[in-house]
């Protein structure tokens, strides 16, 4: 839609926003959005024509946000009416496709979609972009593929680079609902490259996306990384640096680096109580909850679980109330530290990712795949091990072997100095001879040989784990 000098500047701002909102659906636009639209909806009484329905256009999402349905439907009929041009009319649908595609209503979406002619490069990207969307969210992955993938080339036929990173966001999308998490990854990897050449606006939306499926993906690393880069970014906004924080935090959680996560996570909780957020009252109640618990402040942690239910009756936010349950349930129930940590934040991960509010999570799925996060299992008499699931590896016959590893996961995450190793290892030995330390180097190395390498680590005088074990019967 090309600007005028007649076109009020409120309107301009607006229909920026409805398209930033659309590409990249940040809470703090949608809120900017919102608060603007006061100052569209008087034009209405002003303005007819091409301007009422692009000023209509502006507003179809916060009366949907709002819940002014009726209006809403009323509002865009009369758009129909004022439209002057087939993009006008083009773009009304397109955006009326999308409400219905993101509350829910793919099918609605689709329907609508089929009365709508593209009429220039950007209503067709638009169009190929809601359809494969609604053809996802109905789990039609392969028709979703033929149409982002036609758009895609699209794109870049005509060297629309937006237009590129929308449709690889789009297709890494699709890959992550199907459960194909390591396909989604080279497709945020080429767009992201792109967005650095070409529109750095859109970098930290991709980076988060980015993150998000490295840490599902369990690439703790990697995802670490990603989630301090775009942290570190300029471009990013309070309620973003909230949330990529507390994935941070999880990260940290996940591999083992509970310390690191501790740090991070009451930075976020000072945050969030200072007002740094406006992600919704339900989901400041878990991420809080979920912060106290991993700084090991389980009081503060019931009271946030116990606001979240409340304010989930309330709301009718079903999602959220069953991981408010869940929380709770871990807080009392018989786990262990890790295992209830992870529980907690793999609970509020997922309310963050909005997923809650659509489709609840089993609970009961996430605690197994929460209780196997660190991938090193370890019998709760020390008598084997395994790493990864790759089978298990006998200690029985291995006293001194077995005693430095129940001392060093007694300590976790602290290193134990090469002493009080040999002390446990030996109890018996009376160390007279700095040699005789030769006998703990052998033991560990066997250790690492058998396939603890990277689980052990060197740390000064001594050594320590760099994961905490899971148990097993």
């Amino acid at each position: 839609m090309n600007d005028s000098l007649n076109i009020p500047q409120v309107l301009l701002r607006a229909e920026r926003l409805v398209e930033e909102v659309s590409l990249h659906g940040k809470a703090s636009d949608l809120q900017e959005l919102l608060e603007l639209s006061s100052e569209v909806e008087p034009l209405l009484k002003s303005v007819s024509g091409e301007l009422f329905a692009r000023a209509a256009l502006t507003l179809l999402r916060p009366f949907a946000h709002t819940g002014r349905l009726g209006e809403l439907h009323g509002l865009y009929n009369q758009a129909l009416s004022h439209a002057e041009t087939p993009e006008s009319l083009a773009w009304l649908r397109i955006r009326l496709a999308e409400l219905h595609i993101g509350s829910g209503e793919p099918q609605q979406g689709l329907l609508l979609l089929k009365t709508t002619s593209p009429v220039s490069q950007n209503t067709e990207l638009a169009f190929a972009y809601a359809k494969g969307l609604a053809h996802r969210e109905l789990g039609e992955f392969n028709e979703a593929v033929i149409e982002l993938d036609a758009a895609l080339n699209v794109a870049e036929q005509a060297g629309n680079q937006r237009g590129r990173i929308l449709m690889l966001n789009a297709r890494a999308g699709v890959e992550v609902r199907r459960g194909r998490l390591e396909d989604a990854n080279p497709f945020y990897e080429r767009s992201l490259h792109l967005a650095q050449r070409y529109c750095p606006d859109q970098c930290h939306a991709i980076l988060s996306n980015l993150a998000a499926t490295q840490l599902e993906s369990r690439n703790y690393e990697r995802a670490i990384e990603l989630f301090l880069s775009l942290i570190e970014s300029s471009t990013i906004d309070a309620d973003d640096e909230v949330l990529a924080r507390a994935n941070l935090g999880l990260a940290y959680v996940l591999c083992g680096r509970l310390e690191d996560a501790k740090k991070t996570n009451q930075l976020v909780g000072e945050l969030m109580d200072n007002g740094f957020w406006k992600g919704g009252t339900a989901l400041r109640h878990l991420v809080l909850g979920a912060i106290a618990v991993i700084s090991e402040d389980d009081s503060r942690g019931h009271r946030a679980f116990q606001d979240l239910i409340r304010t989930a009756e309330l709301e009718n936010q079903a999602g959220f109330m069953k991981v408010g349950r869940v929380s709770l349930g871990a807080l009392t129930g018989n786990f262990e530290e890790y295992e209830k940590q992870a529980i907690i934040s793999l609970a509020a991960w997922e309310a963050m990712q909005n997923q809650p509010s659509d489709e609840p999570m089993n609970a009961l799925e996430r605690a197994f795949i929460a209780r196997n996060a660190s991938g090193f299992e370890l019998r709760k008499d020390v008598t084997a091990f395994q790493i990864d699931a790759g089978g298990w590896v006998d200690l029985s016959r291995r006293g001194p072997a077995r005693r430095i590893l129940q001392t060093l996961v007694d300590a976790y995450p602290e290193p134990v100095d090469a002493w009080v190793l040999f002390e446990a290892a030996w109890p018996e030995v009376h160390v007279t001879d700095p040699s005789m330390m030769s006998k703990l180097y052998t033991t560990i190395h066997r250790l690492r040989e058998l396939g603890l390498t990277e689980i052990i680590e060197t740390r000064g005088e001594g050594y320590v784990l760099t994961r905490r074990p899971t148990s097993a019967s």
